[in-house]
């Protein structure tokens, strides 16, 4: 009796302060409810502003300290040269005058306008991160309706700008697929609400960002016919998209860059010479193609796709349906950059991440208990195999793209926990509280402390600002040089210092690779480059046009070159 009572004496103070406990976090969040209901409006532009100005100042920083590559020049210099009359003109692609010869990037024409009130890179900086600060409108709207919480809105808002990708692509170079990413989110969002016009506003200003959209426009359309949606949102779509994007690549830019196939075609070359070849690999030979996709690297991409969302999204396949054309594509190229989370090609996939991860939540919490339970084995299966991808005793480890090398390795094993258990976290906080008064923000919470290990895992830029937030120490002497060259003059310049010279009509890469033809560097009246680039390999290349007799060096400093050519 004793021994009872003891127990009794001893468990009723922990009980009450646990009740306690509750009750404070069920007050503060009912106080965050209420403001995030009277003020979302506010709150959400403030969000907007405050990633738009980060992410344009980051971008900044980046170009101060050498680190925009020349990518970036690819669509300034057509917005440029559309400015002044020439539209879509271009010089760094020897098959096409024309950047529509490269890609149909119709949206260059809308953004002109804006790009000729300030004509500097700072403009794009501006644009590109306000563009994908826009997608957080629609993930608000539809993540409030769905769980009918103002709060649960703002905090999937947070966290689809919390999500790695979408701030390494908003900083790598310029890539216009962030454009399209908002629009298909603000297309769902008018679908859900059957409203054809904007809907189809949105999805028109999506397909003029690239051609490969209109491979997601198509799969947008299969996903209204599944869904046995009229022929406004199935039919037409699937016909729209899937046409635009057969005629932009067997018809329009084949004829644009005088039967040039398309430029990505190389990322294929394993399958195929060009376009028709690749298609036939993929058909009479899908297990060859098999065995260039089920790789561990790959795999692991994958899992870092998904992990951050603990999984939710694969409770929505059909929605993953729609991005699929694009996963494939990833998965097909033997190009690294394709499949990692620190470049472009993740644009088009990560919102339907988003909108499958909030339905997938959504349904998770509406859901009987034991569908719930079903449901979350089959993501605790996910997790477990997505840990064991990313053990560090994988062969190649340590030149991984895509594996857990946080710059403290000991917090692998943490992060590699926090993986496995995610589900079991979700699991966990809805049965606490099925509804979102508590449940659903805990694990938005619990989300983010996802996403902020997977920035320590692979790094991030606002990490690498933080370590060295200065200018390259070389800046100025690049600006010495950069002043020397006659505005106008034809120039062949090395990658990190092409954002830095003014715009002109003739500008080619130094020294060229696969893409840039090396070839083009004849037609330059002057070449600015560096000795260090690619590990002094560019030292060679300049060597070789001092060799030719026709170069002369006008200036050097810090290993920046500054040739001029001596023949007309």
């Amino acid at each position: 009796m004793v021994g009872r009572t003891g127990h009794r004496a001893t468990g009723q103070p922990v009980a009450e302060a646990a009740s306690i406990g509750a009750v404070g976090l069920g007050g503060a969040l009912e106080r965050a409810t209420a403001l995030a209901q009277a003020r979302s409006g506010w709150l959400l532009a403030i969000l907007i502003v405050l990633y738009t100005s980060i992410y344009t100042g980051l971008n900044w920083y980046r170009m101060q300290a050498l680190r925009q590559g020349f990518d970036f020049l690819v669509y300034e210099q057509p917005i440029w040269n559309t400015v002044h009359g020439r539209p879509f003109a271009q010089s760094m692609y020897s098959f096409a005058p024309t950047h529509l010869g490269v890609d149909l990037a119709f949206f260059e024409l809308w953004l002109a306008p804006f790009y000729a009130l300030w004509q500097s890179p700072l403009t794009l900086f501006v644009a590109i991160s306000l563009g994908a600060a826009l997608g957080v409108w629609p993930i608000f709207l539809i993540a409030r309706e769905r769980f009918g919480s103002a709060l649960v809105g703002l905090g999937w808002a947070i966290l689809y700008l919390l999500f790695l990708p979408v701030g390494t692509i908003t900083l790598s170079e310029f890539q216009p697929r962030l454009f399209a990413a908002s629009a298909l989110l603000g297309a769902y969002w008018f679908y859900r609400r059957e409203r054809s016009l904007p809907f189809w506003l949105c999805l028109l200003l999506a397909l003029t960002v690239r051609s490969d959209v209109g491979l997601v426009v198509g799969c947008f359309g299969l996903f209204g016919l599944l869904e046995r949606r009229d022929a406004r949102f199935g039919l037409a779509p699937a016909l729209v998209g899937f046409g635009y994007w057969a005629a932009a690549v067997f018809l329009i830019v084949p004829a644009l860059a005088d039967g040039h196939g398309f430029l990505w075609q190389v990322n294929y070359a394993w399958l195929g010479a060009d376009s028709r070849a690749i298609l036939t690999r993929l058909v009479t030979d899908p297990l060859y193609a098999a065995r260039g996709v089920l790789t561990l690297e790959k795999g692991r991409y994958l899992a870092q796709l998904f992990w951050p969302l603990a999984f939710l999204p694969l409770l929505r396949p059909r929605l993953l349906l729609i991005p699929a054309p694009i996963l494939a594509l990833n998965l097909l190229s033997s190009e690294l950059v394709q499949f990692d989370l620190f470049h472009q090609y993740q644009a088009l996939i990560i919102p339907f991440l988003f909108l499958a991860a909030i339905d997938g939540l959504a349904g998770l919490r509406d859901a009987a208990p034991a569908t719930r339970a079903r449901r979350l084995a089959f993501l605790v299966c996910a997790a477990v195999f997505a840990t064991l991808l990313l053990l560090p005793f994988w062969p190649g480890n340590d030149n991984s793209r895509n594996g857990l090398t946080p710059s403290l390795a000991f917090l692998a094993w943490p992060m590699l926990l926090a993986l496995l258990l995610a589900p079991l976290a979700v699991g966990a906080a809805l049965r606490r509280d099925a509804q979102s008064r508590v449940g659903v923000p805990l694990i938005l919470a619990g989300l983010a402390v996802l996403m902020a290990f997977q920035h320590l895992a692979l790094g991030s830029e606002p990490q690498q600002f933080l370590k060295n937030p200065g200018p390259a120490p070389r800046l100025g002497a690049a600006r010495a040089l950069i002043a020397l060259i006659p505005r106008d003059a034809p120039l062949a310049v090395t990658s990190q210092l092409g954002i830095h010279v003014p715009m002109r009509r003739e500008l080619y890469h130094f020294p060229g690779n696969s893409s840039y033809d090396p070839a083009l560097v004849e037609r330059a009246r002057y070449v600015l480059a560096d000795r260090q680039r690619d590990n002094g390999r560019e030292q060679g290349d300049i060597a070789a046009l001092l060799r030719a007799g026709t170069w002369r060096i006008v200036a050097e400093q810090r290993d920046f070159v500054l040739l001029e050519r001596t023949t007309p």
